[in-house]
């Protein structure tokens, strides 16, 4: 084997070959403004691709406002529509009352109508006088002391007393013409008319002599009457049975009955 002799480099040869080397690594003018030119072709193409996406964004925001506004005038315009569709006369519902025994259909009252303005002390005050008029003229054998003990509580001594010796002593008294098997019906025609303020009322009512399934009989007419009415809450309360039954102390002082003209 043969070895090869290496020549050793001087140091100005060293030199040299750095210098060669560094030039042959340095760019040119020519090189480097070609580079550069690349690097702003690149800088180019990504700052368009941004702008693109932005640009896409944006135009599909604009695409989505566009859809909801079309939705936001669509139901504008079904609203409109349905608000012209509307009926324009108003339909109130009215509480009606048929009775059982003349067939009479009464309108009560129109729900929601200003014309029927009740307070209610005159609610009040209406319930207690066709309360007071149904036990004052009604009749059946088994319940006419309650319909006494009734009127008593809630009348003057002297009302009471009318009534007491109409049902006892009378020789009309229903307990001589009606006696067990008839009962005397009493129905309220319209609504009481009541004046609070003055403590005054009158109330429309019919009378009907049924059998005890309340059947009307044969011979017997209804009959239609009024009864005028002035009251007031000042009746004395002794038990406590009094306080549950007449809460308010409602108090007739006095008593009209007129039969009304059948056409």
């Amino acid at each position: 084997m043969f070895k090869r002799n290496r020549k050793k480099l001087n140091e100005q040869e060293r030199a040299e070959i750095y210098d060669k080397n560094k030039k042959m690594a340095e760019l040119t003018a020519q090189e480097r403004k070609e580079l550069d030119a690349d690097k702003s072709v690149h800088l180019s193409a990504i700052a368009g691709f941004q702008r693109d996406r932005v640009s896409e964004q944006r135009r599909m925001m604009w695409i989505g406002f566009g859809f909801g506004g079309i939705g936001i005038v669509a139901a504008g315009a079904m609203a409109v529509a349905l608000a012209f569709l509307t009926p324009l006369k108003e339909v109130k519902p009215y509480i009606a009352e048929v009775d059982q025994v003349t067939g009479q259909v009464n309108i009560v009252s129109a729900v929601g109508d200003d014309k029927i303005k009740l307070t209610y002390q005159s609610l009040v005050d209406a319930s207690n006088l066709a309360n007071f008029v149904v036990e004052r003229e009604s009749y059946d054998w088994n319940s006419i002391q309650n319909s006494l003990d009734q009127v008593k509580l809630r009348s003057t001594p002297s009302v009471y007393e009318s009534m007491r010796r109409f049902i006892v002593e009378s020789p009309n008294s229903p307990l001589v013409l009606l006696a067990k098997d008839k009962v005397m019906k009493v129905g309220i025609t319209s609504k009481p008319i009541v004046d609070s303020n003055k403590g005054v009322g009158t109330v429309r009512f019919y009378k009907a002599v049924t059998d005890g399934t309340g059947k009307p009989i044969p011979g017997y007419p209804i009959t239609h009457w009024q009864a005028t009415i002035t009251f007031d809450y000042e009746h004395k309360l002794k038990t406590d049975d009094d306080y549950i039954n007449n809460p308010l102390g409602f108090n007739v002082t006095s008593y009209r009955v007129d039969q009304e003209s059948q056409k």
